[in-house]
């Protein structure tokens, strides 16, 4: 397939979808970091301006697949991710700095019900439970794997099934990291204006690709925003954007919204520059994968900064030249990920080299904190 060819959208369902060039050559990596070696296209579209994958029949077989054998933060035995930001070495949990912006910009009342579509293993019903003792909590998932542990929080069910079957309507519904894995995103959306209560408030939570590019090489992330194309995914959907942001959580967006009767379904010209930042962030790709091939030549093992997407796509790209990794997450240190040990920052090997894995700007608060080491930046972007 030429990459002038241009495919059906899965976001605006118009034939408007332009291939990108380059993005095939690359391995991917799962959500729950893993390496994968299926190849995959990337495009935009043309109208909408949504980056996405190539969204065809061997694209879904391949993302069945990962989900039957999904393991969530299994680097950290279950433990949610630690999220760390300038000035915060100790790290916070999402889950932790959600509830505290939900609670700040909507001043839920006492009561409430709250359903959380995508719960995984629950850690935002226990958090926002211990806030919000006297709501009723739904968590629900693509299947019941973590029913038991989902029911085992106060005031809380659990639902796996088709979301037209529930009845209820709720004063919260949460996406956290679930709409980037939706492959009809704006039919899923208006789907659930029938479950939200009148002035109702829905929570979303997404990965942003301008602050990672990383973003893009996760196989199951289908589609890709930035702040202008959530815009009018929401108000195509028939919402009314109350706050979105990229402060809240590092590298991500965080949108709160209510329902709105106003369609706009316009184009929003996000094409071309979108193009422009998925080519240079291919080109960074390559550069990245040379620059960490330098380090590992160099005396002494050789390790990667984090266990997570970046780290270990990284280490499908260089196979077993990587001989351990480093977190500063206490969840993960001492943990095996890939077969390899996870070492404190200050307790790596010997007259070894880090490589960190990370987007630039996060790397260089890395590489200043454990300047006394061999940590390694990766290249400009």
């Amino acid at each position: 397939m030429s990459k002038e060819t241009l495919i059906k959208c899965h976001v605006c369902k118009k034939q408007s979808m332009a291939l990108i060039s380059g993005f095939e050559k690359f391995s991917l990596v799962t959500s729950d970091s893993k390496n994968w070696y299926t190849k995959h296209l990337l495009g935009v579209c043309t109208f909408c301006g949504i980056l996405q994958k190539y969204t065809d029949d061997y694209y879904k077989s391949q993302i069945n697949k990962i989900y039957e054998n999904y393991s969530i933060y299994y680097q950290g035995n279950g433990s949610e991710q630690v999220v760390f930001t300038d000035g915060d070495d100790s790290g916070s949990q999402r889950s932790n700095i959600l509830v505290t912006h939900l609670e700040a910009l909507t001043k839920t009342n006492e009561n409430g019900c709250l359903l959380d579509i995508g719960c995984g293993n629950g850690t935002f019903l226990k958090v926002f439970s211990k806030a919000n003792g006297f709501w009723h909590l739904t968590g629900m998932d693509i299947n019941d794997n973590q029913k038991f542990q989902i029911e085992s929080i106060e005031n809380t069910s659990f639902y796996s099934g088709d979301i037209s079957n529930i009845n209820n309507k709720y004063d919260v519904i949460s996406l956290i990291h679930v709409l980037e894995h939706v492959i009809d995103p704006i039919t899923f959306l208006r789907s659930l204006k029938s479950k939200l209560k009148k002035n109702g408030t829905l929570l979303i939570e997404v990965p942003y690709f301008e602050e990672n590019a990383f973003d893009l090489l996760i196989v199951d992330h289908c589609t890709h925003f930035n702040l202008k194309t959530m815009l009018w995914c929401m108000t195509t959907s028939g919402y009314e954007v109350v706050d979105i942001t990229t402060q809240c959580v590092h590298k991500e967006m965080t949108i709160l919204a209510k329902i709105d009767s106003k369609v706009e379904g316009l184009s929003t010209g996000q094409q071309k520059n979108n193009s422009l930042i998925v080519n240079d962030n291919l080109y960074w790709f390559t550069n990245v994968i040379t620059r960490s091939k330098i380090i590992a030549e160099l005396d002494g093992s050789f390790g990667l900064f984090g266990t997570a997407i970046a780290a270990t796509w990284l280490a499908g790209e260089l196979g077993r030249i990587v001989d351990f990794f480093v977190d500063e997450d206490t969840t993960r240190i001492g943990q095996l990920h890939l077969g390899k040990p996870v070492y404190h920052p200050e307790n790596i090997p010997k007259d070894s080299h880090v490589f960190i894995a990370l987007p630039y700007e996060t790397a260089k608060r890395i590489e200043k904190k454990y300047r006394h080491l061999n940590y390694h930046m990766p290249p400009v972007l």
